[in-house]
């Protein structure tokens, strides 16, 4: 499931098993704010967060069968930067997905997850399993970032979150100009509506000032980058631009 699926139609019930994978920040937030939210409600007294670098499994399930002493919330146990945990904890994740800990609720919030594994294909059956990156469709062989359905989904979250009124064109316009990262996107959609009364739209002119020439910048950076001899921040920079 694509994040921008789950919240705009999150599941009634929250699986014991989740994962959301992906380094879109923005969209990690916001998935973990609704899964909260759906998971244990208003009683967040019972979420636990942990950093997957310093997490013990032994601690996890415990954590995840350990009822709040200040509330009648459900244990939720969320692993931030798992990518390790998983790693080390594979064969103990496996039968916690066969035999689930009292009523505890897991995330596990990692960058990669590769769907071969035997673990990824138990969570992709019985549990819940959000992708929280950019979407994408296919262009020949590769994937590439889905810039119309990314679009259409900031305009509808530039209204909401910072009551900017935007059209596609316009958005198109904010997305040539700041690249496809959301999170960025987002902090110049924040700063747009600074500029302008609510129900009112950005013309061009104020977006080129506002959000500013990234694709220009980012090819002097290039050049500059090749020049100096810095292959793998110049092939970076060729990639993104390229993107």
């Amino acid at each position: 499931m694509h994040a921008f699926e789950f919240l705009d139609k999150p599941p009634a019930t929250i699986t014991p098993f989740c994962v959301m994978h992906g380094e879109e920040s923005l969209l990690r937030e916001l998935v973990q704010k609704q899964l909260i939210q759906r998971a244990v409600g208003d009683d967040t007294s019972g979420v636990i967060a942990l950093e997957g670098s310093n997490a013990a499994w032994r601690d996890v399930r415990d954590d995840l069968a350990t009822q709040s002493l200040f509330g009648a919330g459900q244990p939720l146990v969320i692993v931030n930067h798992a990518d390790d945990f998983v790693s080390a904890n594979r064969g103990e994740l496996e039968q916690l997905l066969e035999q689930p800990v009292g009523k505890g609720i897991l995330l596990l919030a990692v960058k990669s997850w590769p769907g071969n594994t035997r673990l990824a294909k138990g969570v992709a059956k019985t549990g819940l399993v959000v992708a929280c990156r950019p979407p994408e469709r296919k262009a020949g062989r590769r994937n590439v970032v889905d810039e119309a359905a990314l679009a259409k989904w900031l305009v509808r979250r530039a209204r909401e979150a910072h009551r900017l009124t935007i059209g596609l064109e316009g958005m198109q316009r904010v997305m040539a100009l700041a690249g496809s990262n959301l999170t960025l996107l987002d902090q110049e959609l924040a700063k747009l509506a600074l500029f302008v009364k609510e129900g009112e739209s950005p013309n061009d002119e104020l977006i080129q000032q506002i959000v500013g020439g990234w694709r220009e910048e980012t090819t002097w950076e290039l050049i500059d980058a090749a020049c100096l001899g810095n292959t793998s921040e110049a092939l970076g920079l060729l990639d993104r631009l390229l993107q």
